[in-house]
C-alpha cells in the first residue's frame, strides 16, 4: 500500500507537470531514504541529501559531535554506494554544521569524490539562514555565509569540480538489485534505502571506483561483485590516482588531492611531511593538530615544474570561530555552546612549509588581505636544486597567500 502510495504521488504529479502544464525543466522527487529507489527512478534525476554531525532537533538542548570525518569518510561512501546506475544524481544538502570545528574539510571531499563518482551536482546547505546578509561571524549551525574556513576552499572546490582538475573514475562498480529482494528487505528491516552494501559489497569501494545499483524489474537480481577489500587496509587511492585516503594512524587520517592544477591536504599532518606530487607540505602544530591547506594554480599552468608562469592560490585553515565563544563539552566528543560569542570571526593561522618545484629566484609569495590584496612579502628560499621552500606562520595574519612563478 505504501508503495503504491508513493508510485502514484510521484509519477502522477510529475505527469501533471510534464504532460500538463509543459514544464521544461528535469524534475526530481524528494532525496533517496525518504521514497523507494524504485519510484524516485521514474523521474527524471535522484537526489540525496547527507550531513556529517548533524545536530539533531534545533532546540535550546541541542547537541553536536565534535569530530572529523577524515578518519571514516562515511558520509562519502553511503552517499556514493546509493547511486541508481542510469540516472543523474545530486546532492543538493551537504553540511559539516557549526560549531563542529571540522567543517574545512567537507566541501573538498564532497567535490574530489562528487567529480570522480561523476555525480551531476553537489550543493552545500546553505548559504545563509537569517536576515543579516552581511555577518561578520557564525550565527547558525547551517549558514556558511561567514565560515572562513569553508569558503576559503571554494576556489580549489570549483577548480576539481567545475574545471574538472579531478578526473572521473576509471572503472565502476554496478550492483544489481531486484524488486522483490528490496521489497523484502523494506518489509523486514523498515529500510528504504538501499545501497551497494546491501548485496555485501563494501562501501569503501566508492573511494576507489565509482560505484552505482542497478535496479531489476521481478525477483533477485543475479551477479554481483565479489572482490573483497581487506579489513585492516589502510590506504584508499582512487584508481585515477589523485585520490588519497590515508587511515595508517589510528584517529588521525588524513584526504589529499594530487593532480596537476590543484592540490589539498585536510586532516591531522601528526608530524608527516606530505608529498603531491612534486609539492611538499609539512605542517607544524595546530590548535586542533588538524588543518586544511588547498593549492590552486589558478591559470592551470601547474607549479613550476613546467617551467612556466603560473599563479597559485594557497589557503590555509584550522580553528574558526567566533569571537568570545564558548564550547560546553557534554561527554565524549558531544559540545554544545554556553555562548555563540559575536562580534567577528578569529581564523588560527597554520604553520607550515611548503616546497615548490620551481625557481627559487624566479619564485615571490605574498600574504593576502580579506580584499585579496598583498599585504606583506613572505621570504622565498631555495631548498635543494631547482626547489623553492616557503614557510607561513600565524605572524602574517591571513588564511590567503598568493604564489606567483615567473
Amino acid at each position: 500500500f505504501l508503495v503504491d502510495t508513493e508510485y502514484k504521488y510521484w509519477t502522477g504529479i510529475y505527469h501533471f507537470l510534464k504532460k500538463e502544464l509543459k514544464v521544461k525543466s528535469v524534475v526530481s522527487g524528494t532525496q533517496l531514504g525518504y521514497s523507494p529507489p524504485f519510484v524516485q527512478a521514474r523521474l527524471d534525476y535522484i537526489d540525496n541529501h547527507s550531513y556529517w554531525c548533524h545536530p539533531g532537533p534545533v532546540n535550546p538542548n541541542w547537541r553536536i559531535r565534535n569530530e572529523s570525518m577524515v578518519n571514516s569518510m562515511a558520509c562519502i561512501r553511503n552517499l556514493a554506494s546509493q547511486r541508481i546506475d542510469g540516472k543523474p544524481y545530486t546532492i543538493s544538502e551537504y553540511n559539516h554544521p557549526f560549531p563542529n570545528l571540522y567543517g574545512a574539510e567537507g566541501q573538498p571531499m564532497l567535490r574530489a569524490y562528487g567529480r570522480l563518482q561523476g555525480w551531476d551536482g553537489v550543493f552545500e546547505y546553505t548559504y545563509n539562514h537569517r536576515s543579516d546578509f552581511s555577518p561578520n561571524h557564525i550565527n547558525y549551525f547551517f549558514s556558511m555565509i561567514a565560515r572562513t574556513d569553508v569558503l576559503g576552499h571554494f576556489p580549489a572546490c570549483a577548480a576539481m569540480y567545475l574545471r574538472g582538475d579531478v578526473r572521473e573514475a576509471k572503472s565502476a562498480v554496478a550492483i544489481p538489485l531486484g524488486y522483490e529482494e528490496y521489497f523484502d528487505r523494506l518489509v523486514s528491516k523498515k529500510a528504504i534505502g538501499a545501497g551497494v552494501d546491501v548485496k555485501g559489497v563494501d562501501q569503501r569501494y566508492a573511494l576507489l571506483h565509482q560505484t552505482t545499483v542497478q535496479l531489476k524489474e521481478g525477483d533477485a537480481a543475479s551477479g554481483g561483485f565479489d572482490k573483497k577489500i581487506p579489513d585492516n587496509q589502510k590506504v584508499f587511492v582512487s584508481d585515477t590516482k589523485e585520490l588519497t585516503w590515508n587511515i595508517e594512524k589510528q584517529d588521525s587520517g588524513y584526504f589529499t588531492v594530487n593532480t596537476p592544477n590543484t592540490k589539498l591536504f585536510t586532516g591531522f599532518p601528526a608530524g608527516r611531511f606530505i608529498q603531491l606530487g612534486n609539492v611538499g607540505v609539512s605542517i607544524g602544530k595546530t590548535r586542533l593538530d588538524w588543518a586544511t591547506l588547498s593549492f590552486v594554480s589558478r591559470n592551470a599552468a601547474g607549479f613550476g615544474e613546467k617551467g612556466l608562469p603560473s599563479s597559485i592560490l594557497l589557503c590555509a585553515t584550522g580553528l574558526v570561530e567566533n569571537k568570545g565563544m564558548v564550547i560546553k563539552q557534554v561527554s565524549g566528543k558531544q559540545i554544545t555552546l554556553s555562548n555563540w560569542g559575536g562580534e567577528k570571526m578569529l581564523a588560527e593561522g597554520i604553520p607550515a612549509t611548503i616546497i615548490l618545484p620551481s625557481d627559487p629566484l624566479k619564485t615571490k609569495c605574498f600574504a593576502l588581505g580579506p580584499d585579496g590584496k598583498r599585504l606583506k612579502e613572505v621570504p622565498v628560499e631555495k631548498a635543494g636544486k631547482g626547489k623553492a621552500q616557503i614557510t607561513i606562520s600565524p605572524l602574517y595574519q591571513t588564511i590567503w597567500y598568493e604564489i606567483e612563478i615567473r
